[in-house]
């Protein structure tokens, strides 16, 4: 006799009820309540203003706002894989458990080592040769040449600092994407910086944003944005937090305007197996950024404050690593329990004569890898 999934049902239904109460069974909830944003953040209470929830400590806030993906980490605005949800009012506020764990153990937890390994860095300047990406508004400059200038000075900056430095291209060259991906593996990177400038239709917008991959099962920032299952990039995503995160906080620090880090699966960034990002570092289309691009002094501004974030991130990688081995261990304990909770309810359920037959095996969650033909995206 097989054990379909209708004879767990009468056990799984209570188990769906704590976890939608925010319960960590298993240490596993998908929800996250208040009094577990506080154990992260450190602090004992929280303040609802009624258009934001914020959880406060001398080292680190978090700030929430209803309905919205949008959150601020220690200043910093983030956008999470989904909208909390639920009200503070009534005690039904929630949010998803995985957006908690990437923000606590992404962001919050690692700390500066006072020495880091050499690492290798892969810097790519979007665009190239015959694909020239956005035009400025004046029609004088191709975001093609912008991103190369701006990758030599940050590769520069990173060079003095001890990195080994490589770069996808260092001259005005066609690279394919397929191409970008596979340099990063080729130079055995640590990590991957891509550089981008934007363009809109608003001439009014601005600003600086930072891109990483979504979590598995989740679409991008933008609403509508496709639902992608496990990608090579997911591997890791708090590494891709922490990156994207340092560097926002440090492009942002120059007064420039703070669109977050957001995120999109940019065939780069799903594609490549270390830690990556994807910098949208101005609007070509707004008159007063694209002026301003133009200059030696914006652009060395822009370049330091990405190395800066590369430096920031850098130290702290080594800690990562630890917590997210953490992590894993603590994950693989959890599924272990729930592989062996499960077996003996069915067990339970069976009839006398089919008891002693092997449960049936656990199944992996997650959607299958998208089409590798599938065409990719423009970045």
């Amino acid at each position: 006799m097989r054990v379909s999934f209708f004879h767990l049902i009468p056990f799984l239904l209570p188990l769906q009820l704590a976890f939608a109460q925010g319960m960590d069974v298993g240490g596993n909830a998908p929800f996250r309540l208040p009094r577990h944003v506080q154990a992260a953040v450190g602090c004992t209470n929280y303040l609802w203003t009624g258009s934001q929830l914020s959880f406060t400590h001398s080292t680190n806030s978090l700030v929430f706002y209803p309905g919205r993906k949008r959150c601020e980490v220690n200043g910093v605005t983030v956008w999470l894989n989904t909208e909390p949800t639920g009200n503070v009012n009534d005690a039904t506020w929630q949010m998803a458990g995985i957006d908690l764990d990437l923000v606590n153990i992404g962001i919050l937890k690692p700390v500066p080592a006072a020495k880091r390994r050499r690492l290798t860095v892969l810097i790519d300047p979007g665009h190239g040769g015959t694909d020239s990406g956005a035009l400025s508004c004046d029609g004088t400059m191709y975001e093609k040449d912008l991103t190369l200038a701006v990758a030599r000075r940050v590769g520069n900056l990173l060079s003095t600092n001890g990195f080994n430095v490589c770069y996808t291209r260092t001259n005005d060259v066609e690279v394919t994407l397929q191409d970008r991906v596979q340099r990063a593996t080729r130079v055995k990177a640590d990590f991957y910086v891509s550089l981008h400038a934007n363009h809109a239709n608003n001439p009014q917008a601005a600003g600086v944003e930072t891109y990483v991959l979504p979590s598995s099962g989740f679409g991008g920032t933008p609403d509508g944005s496709r639902i992608r299952g496990w990608q090579v990039g997911n591997r890791n995503d708090y590494a891709n937090l922490l990156l994207g995160y340092w560097i926002q906080r440090n492009l942002c620090s120059s007064q420039r305007i703070d669109r977050g880090v957001k995120r999109q699966s940019y065939y780069v960034l799903r594609g490549t197996a270390c830690p990556a990002v994807l910098i949208e570092i101005g609007f070509l289309s707004n008159p007063t950024e694209s002026g301003a691009m133009r200059t030696a002094v914006w652009r060395n501004t822009c370049a330091r404050s990405i190395a800066a974030g590369i430096c920031d991130y850098a130290v702290r990688a080594d800690s990562l690593s630890g917590l997210v081995a953490v992590k894993r261990k603590a994950d693989q304990e959890a599924n272990e329990r729930w592989r062996k909770k499960l077996a003996e309810m069915a067990k339970s359920k069976l009839p006398a004569d089919t008891a002693t037959n092997t449960p049936p095996a656990a199944v992996k969650d997650g959607t299958a890898v998208d089409d590798p033909e599938e065409e990719p995206p423009t970045h």
